[in-house]
């Protein structure tokens, strides 16, 4: 069988054991978490996928049915010992490697994203208090339950470091 149908059918078998536990959680009544649940596992496998082809090489290069029977069991549990943890640090390391390169925003938040609107951490304060107020106008808060303007202003600069807030 050719590598990239090997490849094709762990794609698929990763989409199923996706599906299967997004809709375990639809089932329960939970919601679907993009970000955790089928983010985190499509990505595992996608590198399981990727790695395949090293598997494959190996089978071919040594075949389970050849003799002396230890030499392929020890190439193959070498082999399995070096890609495993291979594939943890991939797996573990894509997502924080993606978000510091292409900022914390998960695909949904970028597709969603209105790219005229700058960033809150590009906002200056007068325009974040703002956008705020405005959100939280939105959303039905009181006059009375909004932050004025000085509260904001002390939050930001309390805490705004810690938030990225400027």
């Amino acid at each position: 069988m050719r590598t990239s149908r090997i490849v094709a059918l762990a794609l698929l078998v990763g989409t199923f054991f996706v599906a299967q536990g997004a809709l375990v959680d639809l089932a329960l009544g939970k919601p679907v978490r993009v970000r955790n649940d089928i983010g985190g596992v499509l990505r595992f496998w996608v590198v399981w996928a990727l790695l395949t082809p090293f598997v494959l090489k190996a089978l071919r290069r040594w075949p389970l049915d050849a003799r002396p029977a230890y030499v392929p069991i020890v190439a193959h549990v070498s082999l399995a010992a070096i890609l495993a943890p291979v594939h943890s640090i991939i797996t573990l390391s894509v997502y924080p490697i993606a978000s510091r390169l292409f900022g914390d925003l998960s695909l949904g938040e970028a597709l969603r994203q209105n790219t005229k609107v700058p960033p809150l951490n590009r906002l200056k304060p007068g325009q974040l208090h703002k956008r705020i107020d405005n959100y939280l106008r939105d959303k039905g808060f009181d006059l009375g339950e909004r932050p004025s303007p000085s509260t904001f202003d002390r939050f930001r600069r309390q805490f705004g470091a810690t938030f990225g807030i400027r």
